[in-house]
């Protein structure tokens, strides 16, 4: 048998949708005097709050200014960000938010790289909750090798940022060039992506062994990592990172470069599996 429903209107002025309500319940709240409200959160917006009359506190003085927005707000996210960095890599960081924002305006917020227009965002709560986006803005520091002080930061595009790591200015510049050059104008770029299923099949153990896996330990074991702190899936296998080596030639896809693959996981690695 259907149970009986009635439809009422929501009795908080900011809401006044018509909802339906089990006519026992509805007769309940008829009979005990009660309002009708949609949800919980009309109820706490309207019954609630005359429920604590004069006393309700709406006073906001006592929270701390990082809660409030305002014209400082963008630049939060940033200089935390800056502050963690340095504190890991054990150098400067005397920069303050009214250093952000000046620098910012000197801008024009557009990035000295590329010449885009760099979105900032409003809050730390946007830069925490939104997607990544290659021309977001980005706080760099022009020589690598010092810390975040005034005279060496810029606002740049975090795609540029990300590429430069620890790398000069002029390093960045010439790997754009190069992947520009190579990608634009080579006929013979590594552009067939696809291999053979055959190669993602028995993965293998990571271990000290020289032998012809030895060179991909490494890269193997930094991807497995690195899928795992993203919570995403890892399928590839030494099998495939050879193979992919070997059908790549040993060249990077985007400059052209010879690259070098050490064949011990202890030497320090400049290839990178991304």
């Amino acid at each position: 048998m259907a149970e009986s429903k009635v439809v009422v209107t929501c009795q908080n002025p900011a809401c006044s949708k018509e909802f339906t309500k089990r006519l026992a319940e509805f007769n309940r709240s008829e009979r005990l005097g009660r309002q009708h409200f949609c949800s919980k959160i009309c109820y706490g917006k309207f019954k609630g709050l005359i429920n604590f009359g004069n006393k309700i506190n709406k006073d906001t003085s006592y929270l701390r200014n990082i809660i409030r927005r305002d014209d400082f707000s963008p630049f939060r996210y940033h200089l935390k960000v800056m502050r963690k960095s340095a504190k890991h890599r054990k150098q400067e960081c005397s920069v303050t938010l009214a250093d952000l924002k000046r620098l910012w305006e000197k801008q024009k917020g557009i990035c000295p790289y590329t010449g885009w227009n760099l979105v900032l965002l409003p809050c730390t709560t946007d830069y925490e909750s939104t997607a990544l986006t290659t021309n977001r803005a980005s706080v760099d520091r022009i020589d690598s090798t010092k810390g975040y002080i005034l005279d060496n930061i810029q606002f740049v595009a975090v795609i540029a940022n990300l590429a430069k790591n620890a790398f000069t200015e002029e390093d960045l510049i010439n790997f754009c060039f190069e992947v520009y050059k190579y990608r634009s104008l080579s006929t013979d770029n590594f552009t067939n992506r696809d291999l053979t299923s055959s190669c993602i099949s028995t993965d293998f153990f990571l271990g000290t062994r020289r032998d012809e896996y030895s060179p991909f330990r490494q890269h193997f074991k930094l991807a497995r990592r690195r899928v795992k702190t993203h919570g995403r899936e890892c399928t590839i296998t030494l099998e495939y990172l050879k193979e992919l080596w070997e059908k790549q030639d040993g060249k990077c896809p985007y400059t052209g470069w010879k690259l070098d693959n050490p064949e011990r996981m202890s030497e320090k690695s400049k290839m990178s599996c991304c």
